[in-house]
């Protein structure tokens, strides 16, 4: 399993010598997604596929994957429907560019489809406010 905090301190540094460095922004946004530290996940995946080596489609696929888990686990967190639709919204555009570039990615295949099902539910669900019918 290993020490995935010691793995964002490592990164940390990495990047503090070079912000540019793909591979360590890659490594810090996975080790952050292992943490917990979502937000932090979410940018780096960001900066990722803002990165010049994103051209790469399995380092794009990589990115797009993890800003998507890191996007679900928000979206769990949200304090409203609202809020959480939003999120997976983000989430399953995530997944439907990893599918774009693996059409035949069973993982991020089913991913999308449980990100679309818990999207709808948040769709669905009451706001706060909402009067009972």
């Amino acid at each position: 399993a290993g020490d995935a905090a010691g793995a964002v301190a490592k990164y940390d540094a990495a990047l503090a010598a070079d912000a540019s460095h793909y591979a360590s922004r890659a490594n810090r946004a996975f080790a952050r997604l292992k943490t917990g530290d979502l937000e932090g996940c979410v940018a780096d995946a960001t900066t990722c596929l803002d990165h010049a080596d994103a051209k790469d489609p399995a380092k794009r696929v990589k990115a797009l994957f993890r800003r998507g888990d890191a996007r679900e686990r928000l979206a769990a967190r949200s304090k409203t429907p609202a809020e959480a639709f939003a999120i997976f919204e983000r989430a399953v555009a995530d997944l439907e560019g990893v599918c774009r570039l693996e059409p035949t990615n069973e993982t991020a295949l089913v991913k999308k489809a449980s990100l679309m099902t818990a999207r709808a539910r948040a769709r669905a669900a009451p706001s706060a406010g909402d009067s009972p019918r």
